[in-house]
């Protein structure tokens, strides 16, 4: 998939991020062509609120299973048993609990929108508007 997007977007000349999309629905035809999704800070979402475990499989030093069904891990010979909480599936939490991750794009530095301005001397004038648009933050 890469490869066949890359060939499709060599020696084209693309000005913003809609022209990769366009490449990359363009570049296979059979079966059929890509299916591209374009995001944008509303996405993604903010998943702290979940309760999963992070691994722990690199830093496990012991585990050990008691009678009454619960499973108790070291990280380090020396710290006390800890519980292994039971983890929830995916299906079993509440997703009404996950929020926006971003209320609003996510701003470049001044700098950048700077930058970005300055390459709009070699950019067609169609694609000045994305440029002239994007959040920045001031200095």
């Amino acid at each position: 998939m890469h490869s066949t997007i890359e060939r499709k977007i060599r020696n084209r000349k693309i000005y913003s991020p809609a022209g990769y999309i366009a490449a990359c629905k363009s570049a296979r035809s059979n079966p059929r062509p890509y299916q591209v999704q374009y995001l944008n800070h509303k996405y993604f979402k903010n998943f702290s609120s979940l309760k999963y475990h992070t691994s722990i499989l690199n830093d496990l030093c012991a585990i050990q299973y008691r009678p009454n069904g619960k499973l108790y891990y070291k990280l380090n010979f020396d710290d006390d048993w800890m519980l292994l909480e039971k983890r929830l599936s995916r299906k079993s939490q509440e997703v009404g609990n996950i929020v926006p991750l971003y209320q609003n794009p996510l701003p470049i530095t001044k700098s950048k929108y700077d930058h970005l301005q300055q390459l709009k001397e070699v950019i067609p004038a169609d694609y000045h508007i994305f440029y002239d648009t994007l959040p920045f933050e001031a200095d």
